[in-house]
């Protein structure tokens, strides 16, 4: 979704466990990226329980940018510029 700001907020990207590790959810992301061209930065959070998510995000440009705790989840905020 794009907001005001013409960034564009992720929200849950979910691939079957027996499908992870295979690139999928890299590819996923960058089909995601590629659909929205003219935003500035792409949003998104992720759970500190989730590292293999953490780590996905992380190997393809997303940077922590603020953690915040929600009940007794950490979140991490993460941003990525578009670089198209």
């Amino acid at each position: 979704m794009l907001d005001g700001e013409n960034n564009c907020h992720m929200g849950k990207l979910i691939v079957s466990p027996d499908y992870q590790n295979h690139g999928i959810g890299k590819k996923l992301m960058y089909q995601i990226e590629k659909y929205f061209p003219s935003c500035k930065k792409f949003l998104l959070f992720t759970s500190e329980a989730t590292k293999n998510t953490l780590h996905l995000y992380q190997k393809i440009g997303y940077q922590v940018t603020d953690k915040q705790q929600m009940g007794e989840i950490r979140m991490y905020i993460m941003e990525k510029e578009n670089a198209g």
